[in-house]
């Protein structure tokens, strides 16, 4: 990632990536701060997770959520912050939700090959539903779809970033596979055709397995 990009914090405040990163591995999220569907319940979803994975926030790892709508100021991001996370847990200090310029949120989305558009018709964001775990240096080394996160998960993703080592390049595969569709509250065409397909061959096998019992009791 692009560690020199400018943001504001929800204060306000210039920063750089690095600064942000604070010399700590990153759980990083991109998100869109005016969200109604998937973006306020994966940020909830991650929290809880980090909360319950026994790492001490600020000093093992840093949480970090980019917006991806640079017309959103810092006051959307901070109104989110405070409505998500408890402002006197541990957690809240050690999370920055990041506001900034189309150029730098689209430097820092395209060095990891993340893909977003705007919905202008609902005036929301598309874009993929994944967490991803970072080292201090700025390289990706888990992706994980948001509905999978825990903190058993997040836990071993931290450790791994910081001591540099890199997930299989299947995590990369899944996150292409996690489309969500802003104006329905769904997944996308993709998801549901493949979900279909796997519905179908599982009531399959079920049938079979039904007329295989029926034909060995009547037997």
């Amino acid at each position: 990632m692009p560690l020199a990009a400018h943001f504001l914090d929800e204060d306000g405040n210039s920063e750089t990536l690095a600064h942000a990163f604070d010399g700590r591995p990153a759980v990083l999220l991109f998100v869109d701060y005016g969200c109604k569907n998937m973006c306020g319940a994966m940020l909830a979803l991650t929290s809880r997770a980090l909360a319950m994975s026994a790492l001490d926030p600020g000093r093992d790892y840093r949480m970090i959520a980019i917006g991806l709508d640079p017309n959103q100021g810092a006051a959307a991001a901070r109104d989110l912050k405070e409505s998500l996370i408890d402002p006197g847990a541990p957690l809240f200090a050690a999370t920055q939700f990041l506001t900034g310029p189309e150029s730098s949120i689209a430097a820092v989305a395209a060095s990891v090959h993340y893909r977003y558009s705007r919905d202008a018709e609902h005036s929301q964001f598309a874009h993929a539903a994944a967490v991803l775990v970072v080292t201090d240096e700025g390289r990706v080394t888990r992706i994980i779809p948001a509905t999978a996160v825990t903190g058993e998960t997040l836990r071993r993703a931290l450790i791994e970033a910081q001591r540099g080592i890199l997930s299989p390049i299947l995590d990369a595969v899944g996150l292409l596979c996690y489309g969500y569709g802003p104006s329905h509250g769904l997944y996308n065409k993709v998801i549901l055709a493949t979900l279909r397909a796997g519905g179908a061959i599982a009531l399959l096998l079920l049938a079979v397995g039904i007329l295989v019992l029926v034909r060995r009791t009547a037997a």
